[in-house]
């Protein structure tokens, strides 16, 4: 929760390195939870914009993107993630969940049956969710 902060470091450790990505993430991070966008989205692109791009900065900037709306955005964040470190259970949700918010709906009943599918333990709440989505099976 010391979101100004967080920002002030990582702003001084880019300063030193621009190349920083954890420092540019913990910086769109803190922006984010400050609810300035603008500057998030900023230091997002800079977590994202190197080599391989770690999981964290692909996801919380997928989350970010989800947050805001950006939907397509957020979907081509997940699947650069999918490409470079394999399907995990929260990002296929975050799929599935985007694909309901898009109202494609039918990607999203199949992205939940490969989650019930995928051998992930599945929390029960979720697991409940997913099996009514799916219809139960």
């Amino acid at each position: 929760n010391q979101n100004a902060k967080a920002v002030f470091y990582a702003r001084k450790a880019l300063e030193a390195d621009k190349r920083n990505s954890a420092a540019a993430l913990n910086a769109a991070i803190g922006y984010a939870n400050m609810e300035e966008y603008r500057q998030a989205q900023q230091y997002f692109d800079q977590s994202v914009n190197v080599g391989k791009p770690s999981r964290e900065a692909l996801i919380s900037y997928a989350a970010f993107s989800e947050r805001q709306r950006q939907y397509d955005a957020a979907l081509r964040l997940l699947e650069k993630l999918e490409n470079l470190y394999g399907q995990d259970l929260n990002s296929m949700v975050a799929q599935a969940r985007i694909y309901d918010s898009l109202g494609d709906y039918r990607s999203a009943r199949r992205k939940y049956k490969a989650i019930l599918h995928a051998g992930f333990r599945i929390p029960p709440d979720l697991k409940k969710f997913i099996l009514n989505k799916t219809g139960g099976n």
